[in-house]
């Protein structure tokens, strides 16, 4: 390391021109490399299978989803009838937002979507374009299709995305 630092100090005339020419080629290279940068979906990430495994299965899930976490009451698994029953009916309520698509246990039967156990599930809410919160739009939605309050499953309803 003493080598390097007094080779420096011996060049640094030079060094420091280096630095200046560097300095130079970057910042008239910046806006040509910032056009060719892209931002958003990155490929081969865990989230981008996810979605092309969606995409494959289900069609139609090019925004990105806002995910409603559903822990069931004590006792109540998936598919027990009061919990099919909730389900379908907070699907009925994703429904009756114009443009918008839900992905969930109810409409689907698929078990990828109940967790170990069976006493939670995902409901995932499509908003109709891309950059809208789709949890926005139904979480405001009369709640007359619920045979189950939602009252009755504390904690049960969790938006995000």
């Amino acid at each position: 390391m003493e080598r390097f630092a007094a080779f420096v100090m011996r060049h640094r005339i030079w060094v420091a021109l280096t630095w200046v020419v560097v300095t130079v080629v970057g910042v008239l290279m910046a806006p040509h490399v910032a056009d060719r940068l892209k931002s958003g979906t990155t490929v081969n990430t865990a989230s981008y299978h996810a979605n092309a495994a969606l995409q494959k299965e289900y069609g139609g899930v090019s925004a990105s989803p806002s995910v409603l976490v559903v822990d069931l009451p004590h006792g109540t698994t998936a598919d027990s009838p009061a919990a099919k029953a909730g389900l379908a009916a907070a699907d009925k309520v994703a429904a009756s937002v114009p443009g918008v698509r839900d992905l969930s246990y109810a409409s689907t039967g698929d078990r990828a979507l109940v967790g170990a156990g069976g006493t939670s599930t995902l409901v995932m809410v499509y908003p109709p374009q891309q950059g809208t919160r789709a949890g926005d739009l139904v979480v405001g939605q009369p709640t007359g299709a619920y045979e189950e309050p939602p009252s009755r499953w504390p904690g049960a309803f969790m938006w995000s995305g």
